[in-house]
């Protein structure tokens, strides 16, 4: 039993051999490659690379180093608005960006105070007139420099005085972002004119207003926030007022109204035409005494129809 199975292994290795041998070569000429030649392209030498094969450190640093300036200085700006109106130092500014201490060096330093002076959102505080800080500082400036009604109510009077434009409560609440308490109250007391949007009934534009061009009824005296000095009606002028009666009808009104001389704006005007009648008359067509005749030399043959012409000439 084991002999045969022996018989068996000694054939399998012997087969297995001469299969070795039959592929070797095979193999070896398939596994060496054959040198290519590579076909001339005639935009080979206008190819550009791929972004891949571009190295970063081939790209210019100043465009890096300008990108992420930018990106602080707008990170700089958010973080004075939301503070608004305190001041913040250069070190506050650069602690809240997250910059290592290692990192703040004068160059950095020097980087984002210049761009920072130079953004129009964003105030220097000279170190003299920082307070407290005894530095230089920097503060949020806001498109529209009002915080409270009454810097709102001097403001748009200062508007008003300028030219007929409203405020656009968008940009008060850049530097005011809960203006709209505010803005109610002013209007109900009488000092800010309100266009609000019709799909939510929130301020859009405001305008100076002046509680003396309202008569008293506008604000009671029971009302706590009653401005002393509103408008006063005098008593005839009440009188004559309440002494008008309208007519009862509209045909009473057009009547009273021709009465007086004055057209009703409901009364159908009659286009009359230019010129009396209207029609346009038909122009006689002049005949030129030098004209040049033609068919001269057919005389003798047509009939001759210059009697039937206007003028019979």
């Amino acid at each position: 039993m084991s002999g045969g199975l022996n018989a068996q292994y000694r054939d399998w290795q012997r087969e297995r051999a001469d299969a070795v041998k039959r592929n070797i070569p095979s193999s070896a000429k398939s596994s060496t490659p054959k040198p290519s030649t590579p076909k001339p392209s005639s935009n080979a030498s206008f190819a550009a690379p791929p972004a891949s094969a571009v190295p970063e450190s081939s790209l210019p640093q100043s465009q890096s180093v300008g990108s992420e300036l930018m990106s602080r200085v707008v990170a700089a700006k958010d973080y004075l608005r939301d503070r608004r109106p305190a001041m913040k130092t250069l070190d506050d500014i650069l602690s809240f960006l997250s910059i290592p201490t290692n990192e703040r060096t004068t160059k950095t330093y020097n980087m984002m105070r210049r761009a920072l002076q130079s953004n129009e959102r964003t105030e220097f505080i000279p170190a003299t007139e920082s307070g407290a800080l005894k530095k230089e500082a920097f503060r949020y400036r806001p498109m529209v420099p009002v915080s409270n009604p009454d810097e709102l109510r001097e403001y748009l009077v200062r508007m008003s005085l300028e030219s007929a434009r409203g405020l656009l409560v968008k940009d008060l609440k850049d530097g005011w972002p809960d203006c709209g308490p505010a803005i109610d109250e002013l209007e109900r007391q009488g000092y800010v004119l309100v266009v609000r949007n019709k799909k939510d009934n929130t301020p859009k534009l405001l305008y100076a207003d002046d509680p003396s061009f309202y008569p008293p009824s506008r604000f009671p005296p029971s009302d706590p926030a009653a401005v002393p000095h509103v408008g006063f009606v005098d008593q005839d002028l009440k009188d004559q007022w309440a002494k008008l009666k309208l007519p009862a009808n509209e045909n009473d009104i057009r009547t009273e109204l021709e009465r007086a001389g004055i057209t009703p704006t409901s009364q159908v005007k009659e286009v009359k035409p230019i010129g009396g009648t209207g029609r346009k008359e038909k122009k006689v067509r002049k005949e030129k005494k030098n004209a040049k005749k033609t068919n001269v030399h057919m005389a003798g043959i047509l009939k001759d129809y210059s009697h039937k012409r206007p003028g019979g000439k």
